[in-house]
């Protein structure tokens, strides 16, 4: 389950795996194409965590 804002119903609704139309794997993020119960469709877009930079102490 996923939730996203529906335009049409003007309101955050719960989704499910198969309201998912799309998956994109992007350089910087992951897109989710989705489809909602009432025939809206969008986008929610999820940001890549940058790796953590560690510090090495070189002696």
């Amino acid at each position: 389950m996923f939730d996203v804002y529906c335009a049409r119903h003007r309101s955050t609704v719960v989704l499910f795996d198969q309201n998912i139309a799309a998956l994109v794997n992007g350089p910087d993020d992951l897109e989710l194409h989705w489809r909602c119960t009432c025939g809206q469709t969008g986008v929610k877009r999820f940001a890549r965590r940058r790796p953590r930079r560690v510090e090495v102490a070189v002696r």
